[in-house]
Order: C-alpha cells, then structure tokens, then sequence
C-alpha cells in the first residue's frame, strides 16, 4: 500500500480519536482504500484502523472487509502476500486474518478468530504452516484474554507436535528450535522442551 494512504489514514485515525469526525466518518475513509490492497497485509492494514472505534461499527466493517479479501483473493484481484521474496501459503493468509480480530490492545472477534483460524489450519501442510498454527493460537488466548479458546492448550500443543514431526522429516532445526523455544517459554512443559532438544540433536547428527 503506497505510503501516501497510510498517511492519510493515520491522519483519518487521529481526527477520530480526537472526536473531530465520528466513526461513521472514519469508518468511511477506511473503506475507500479496500480497492489500493495488494495483498492480505494490506487488508490487515485496514481492519486495525476500523478497530480504532470500539463502539461495534468498527468490527462489522472489519469483518465485511475481511470477507471481500477472501473473495477478491479467490478471484486473482488481491495478489499474494510476500514474506523475503516468496509468497507465503494459503493457510499463512488466513493467519493473517485471523491475527486481525485478536491483537492485543483492540476489540476483539472470538468467532471470526477462530473462522480464519481453522480455515487456515484445514490448509496448513508444512512444519513452517504448523509453527505459526501453534504460536497464533497461543497468542490469541493470551491477547482476547480468554482460555476457553484453548483450554490447557490442548490444542495448541497439537499443533507444536505437528510441526516437530515435520520439522524433523524436513530436517529442519529452526523449526525444532522455535517449538523447543516454545514448549520452554510458552506453554512452561519442559518435559516436552527436552524431548525436542533430543530430537534437535538427532537432526544435526544426520545432517553432518
């Protein structure tokens, strides 16, 4: 999105916040650069300044803009999101939805959350899909603020075994050390931290 937009919606943010223009106003200007999106961080770009209201307003038009990416995307009139020069996956796209409706700090969408959520985990197939899986949904419970998303991160704990598996049949030590990074700090399970550990060094045996 071209830096000139940004500017102007920064500004529209702040007269908001100054109580110069209402939500409508605001809400309004936000809408008119949907047709400037390149690619999903573009889109998300957008939903965080309709999240500067809090009155409800914002998240309808947030999940109205969220739902015409998917659409345009399918359509080839939204491009692929770029991350060092090659487009991410579909599942890593959905994330980036997902992350919209639950940053911290910002009204929060459960439901939408979890919609793009396992939309994306339904189309992750790598460790590097798995790894984000993992680390999103740990976030979001911390940053809704809510744990019944996950309860005793059950789930999340799949996902992190998902990607050890693969990161070990892809060879691939960052993804064992993010998930041992993880298990450490994260969800506090240090049995599970040493087994990865053991599994890390398995891999770098192999690959010497």
């Amino acid at each position: 999105m071209d830096n000139r937009i940004s500017e102007i919606l920064e500004e529209n943010a702040g007269k908001f916040n100054n109580k110069e223009i209402d939500s409508t106003q605001m809400l309004k200007k936000v809408e008119e650069f949907f047709d400037q999106c390149t690619d999903f961080d573009d889109v998300e770009k957008l939903i965080s300044y309709c999240l500067y209201d809090e009155s409800g307003a914002g998240i309808v038009v947030a999940k109205s803009l969220a739902q015409r990416a998917v659409t345009q995307r399918a359509q080839g009139k939204i491009g692929p999101t770029d991350r060092f020069g090659k487009s991410v996956s579909q599942a890593v796209e959905n994330l980036i939805l997902a992350k919209s409706f639950a940053q911290y700090a910002t009204p929060h969408d459960k439901n939408e959350f979890m919609m793009y959520f396992n939309k994306a985990n339904e189309l992750a197939s790598d460790s590097f899909d798995y790894r984000l899986l993992a680390g999103r949904l740990y976030e979001a419970c911390r940053d809704i603020g809510d744990p019944t998303i996950d309860p005793d991160f059950v789930r999340t704990k799949t996902l992190m075994q998902r990607a050890v598996d693969l990161s070990v049949q892809e060879n691939s030590l960052p993804g064992l050390e993010d998930m041992e990074s993880m298990a450490k700090t994260q969800i506090n399970d240090k049995d599970y931290a040493k087994s990865i550990t053991a599994l890390k060094k398995k891999v770098k045996k192999a690959n010497q």
